[in-house]
């Protein structure tokens, strides 16, 4: 399991590195943010930095639980203060939120509005978790380039 969870998690890298959006693993965004273990990727934009928690799961009955969103969001949630920007952050996967999960996010949007934004963008058809993910970067003016240059358009 854990193979195919770092398989997946380098996919989704790549695919946005390759389409020239600076995405940044841990690795490389801990000299300038700190250590935050519970991000597995940022993109800083002009006005805001997006995280990301990779939540990949054998089955499709799975869920990304309490703990694990309650993670995420203190992570978030200390880049923001750390950092003085808005951080909106996204689980990307393959799996769903469970009610408690999916209750405190929404709490967390009522909350922290003006510091962090919590979404999720998951969908276990690989095909149309791509197609989301494309969505999510275009709502944040991050855009994806054909080899001339022409920005690639997508369905709404």
């Amino acid at each position: 399991m854990q193979q195919l969870k770092y398989y997946k998690s380098m996919e989704f890298y790549f695919f946005i590195k390759n389409s020239g959006i600076p995405i940044m693993s841990q690795q490389e965004y801990s000299c300038l943010y700190g250590v935050h273990p519970y991000i597995d990727y940022i993109i800083k934009t002009k006005t805001s930095i997006l995280t990301f928690k990779m939540a990949l799961k054998t089955s499709a009955i799975d869920y990304i639980n309490e703990i694990e969103t309650q993670k995420f969001i203190d992570a978030t949630l200390k880049l923001s203060q750390s950092s003085g920007l808005k951080c909106n952050g996204y689980f990307i996967g393959n799996v769903k939120l469970s009610d408690k999960a999916y209750e405190l996010l929404k709490k967390t949007k009522q909350q922290y509005i003006d510091k962090i934004s919590m979404s999720f963008c998951c969908d276990y058809d690989h095909n149309k978790l791509n197609q989301k993910i494309i969505k999510m970067l275009y709502s944040n003016q991050l855009y994806f380039y054909d080899i001339d240059g022409d920005c690639i358009m997508i369905d709404s």
